[in-house]
């Protein structure tokens, strides 16, 4: 194999690599911004229900 294609194929696996990373951090920051969510709509939902009982 001659070093241009070695060098071809290095290049393409460290690009993979890196867009396998930003897909999971991606996919992180999703669960982290649903995990927010779900607690603001829960922490709302104690609140309005206090307030319909007073």
């Amino acid at each position: 194999m001659t070093a241009f294609k070695l060098y071809l194929r290095e290049a393409i696996e460290e690009v993979k690599g890196k867009r396998i990373e930003q897909l999971q951090d991606a996919g992180n920051r999703k669960t982290v911004e649903r995990r927010l969510l779900d607690a603001l709509s829960e922490l709302t939902h104690h609140w309005l229900k206090g307030k319909r009982g007073k």
